[in-house]
């Protein structure tokens, strides 16, 4: 075998330093955001959480959502994570911080409530296929996990965010992994495949970093679209399924995917113009063949 040259063999030694020490750099500075966050966790007085209540956009957003499996990122000491379990969601969460997780578990024992929780990273944690019915995302730098917690999400889920604008930055400086933001609008693009059911870029008191003052804030409730969801229509608190048809006055309309469609005449109508009442027809029965 023919000796490596040093023009080739010095290259090689630098990219294989590399890839041994950039995963050493990224666990170390990992461990350093844990420790941070224990300390947070353990001197409340010294930490950037202003409240130890649950988020106030959750509590809005939440009841408008039927409770099921819902997983709670960056859960720190489980304000919100308590609050869901309170209202009837089965939870999960998960944090790097060991404080914050042990401290989250003993508040759902001293409450009776049942809560699974982890301690492990947002890179390492396993967010799965279609598992949640609402993924929480509350002051964390989640952009670099964002498929990964779409594709997590069941069809009809939802995910529930709230975070800082990048007009922050103008107010404050942003340490560390707060100091990536949202563009105004941009949460409302950055999820393909969902509904946006709500969408707040406000002034308002931030759960995390400066106390007493208001910031600029971007919340969002997205919804992930159903696939294959029956196609129903209501008409006065009755709901009514595809191709079947109601007639309203002498108009006559069919359920489809976009909703009620004229299609064609009723003959006679309605007795009474000031009170239609429908009449229902099946799919394949219409009003001519009476």
């Amino acid at each position: 075998m023919l000796p490596m040259s040093r023009s080739i063999r010095y290259p090689l030694t630098i990219c294989l330093l590399i890839f041994l020490l950039v995963p050493a750099f990224g666990l170390a500075s990992e461990r350093k955001t844990a420790t941070l966050a224990d300390r947070f966790y353990e001197n409340p007085d010294k930490s950037p959480l202003n409240t130890l209540a649950p988020n106030a956009f959750l509590v809005r957003m939440a009841p408008l959502l039927k409770p099921g499996r819902v997983l709670d990122v960056a859960m720190g000491q489980g304000r919100n994570a308590i609050y869901l379990a309170q209202h009837g969601w089965q939870v999960t969460g998960f944090d790097i911080s060991k404080t914050g997780i042990t401290k989250a578990l003993e508040e759902a024992k001293r409450l009776g409530l049942s809560l699974e929780a982890q301690v492990i990273s947002g890179e390492d944690f396993d967010f799965g296929k279609e598992r949640w019915d609402l993924v929480v995302l509350c002051y964390i730098d989640s952009r670099a996990w964002l498929d990964r917690i779409a594709r997590s999400v069941k069809p009809g889920g939802a995910i529930l965010l709230e975070y800082f604008h990048t007009d922050t930055k103008k107010m404050r400086p942003l340490p560390g992994n707060d100091n990536k933001t949202f563009d105004s609008n941009e949460l409302l693009h950055l999820f393909p495949g969902f509904r946006i059911l709500h969408y707040e870029d406000v002034l308002d008191v931030p759960d995390w970093g400066n106390r007493g003052g208001k910031e600029r804030l971007v919340r969002l409730l997205a919804q992930k679209e159903i696939p294959d969801a029956p196609v129903q229509c209501a008409w006065e608190q009755k709901i009514f399924g595809e191709g079947e048809i109601i007639c309203l006055r002498s108009m006559q309309f069919r359920c489809e995917k976009r909703g009620w469609t004229k299609s064609g005449s009723c003959g006679k109508g309605i007795a009474d113009p000031l009170r239609p009442e429908p009449r229902r027809h099946g799919p394949s029965h219409t009003p001519s063949q009476e």
